[in-house]
């Protein structure tokens, strides 16, 4: 249950300038997911996976909005499950 961070240049095999001082230039840095859920995410928000389930994040909420603002279901007074499935029926028909 950690991330593992490597500096960039080593990642990628090169060599930088400043590599013989550098601290972090030759190893990789581990931290535990533990530390703060809400910042590190099992998935590391700079991974093409992210990417890829943030699509589908941004995808559902646009159709919850077309949901809420096109059919008018923000702003409704409906009260009770009855009226309410009947409601989504007949705007879904």
């Amino acid at each position: 249950m950690t991330l593992k961070y490597v500096c960039p240049i080593k990642a990628y095999g090169l060599r930088c300038k400043g590599s013989d001082q550098c601290e972090h230039a030759m190893k990789s840095e581990r931290v535990c997911l533990e530390i703060d859920r809400r910042i590190f995410t099992p998935v590391a928000r700079s991974s093409y996976a992210w990417e890829r389930g943030i699509r589908i994040v941004r995808a559902v909420e646009r159709v919850n909005s077309r949901l809420d603002v096109s059919f008018g279901f923000e702003k409704h007074f409906i009260r009770g499950f009855g009226r309410w499935r009947s409601e989504w029926g007949l705007h879904f028909v």
